[in-house]
């Protein structure tokens, strides 16, 4: 149909994304122009533009490392939780054994930033099944962890010199256990 054809809707995408012809990403992946124009033909044609200002503006990420989901489908999908009352049921609720801050952090972004690359997601398998049949090492690694600090935030307030003589110490006694699990693996 016309409304596919880039020539047809260069007017429409342009009032919903203004300068989108400069647009770098845009212009390396001219796949996506086709049904962008169908879909800001199909919304200017149907809302008026100056009703959409509750839309955010369109911003195309362009990582291939990295698959990009909308909160709303990783919701949907029970990835994660829709509520506070609903986080057992979802998925990242499941996999919530996390013994530090750090743990709670990188669990969330794998969750929202999932990885596209069949090395790292095949390193994660190995991982998770050395040491979920090697559940005393699993312990001792956890114990370990439950000791440390939050290094993130210790850096963050270094950083920003806000850090206290106790960070400091903080992070010495965080670096010298976790030394040791690499040994342990």
């Amino acid at each position: 149909p016309e409304y596919f054809e880039q020539k047809n809707n260069e007017h429409y995408i342009e009032k919903l994304i203004p300068f989108y012809k400069k647009d770098k990403i845009l212009n390396s992946c001219a796949e996506i122009l086709s049904p962008l124009g169908a879909l800001s033909y199909l919304i200017a044609s149907t809302q008026p533009i100056d009703s959409l200002i509750h839309l955010k503006p369109f911003r195309m990420v362009h990582d291939k490392e990295i698959l990009r989901v909308t909160l709303p489908t990783l919701e949907g999908l029970e990835i994660l939780p829709s509520s506070k009352e609903k986080y057992k049921e979802s998925l990242l609720g499941f996999f919530f054994f996390t013994k530090t801050s750090i743990g709670v952090r990188s669990l969330k972004q794998f969750f929202l930033n999932p990885t596209s690359q069949f090395n790292i997601i095949e390193q994660r398998q190995k991982i998770i099944g050395y040491l979920t049949a090697e559940a005393d090492i699993l312990s001792e690694i956890r114990l370990t962890l439950s000791n440390t600090r939050d290094i993130e935030r210790i850096m963050a307030k270094l950083s920003s010199k806000k850090a206290s003589s106790s960070d400091l110490l903080n992070i010495a006694n965080t670096i010298i256990p976790l030394s040791g699990i690499k040994d342990k693996i």
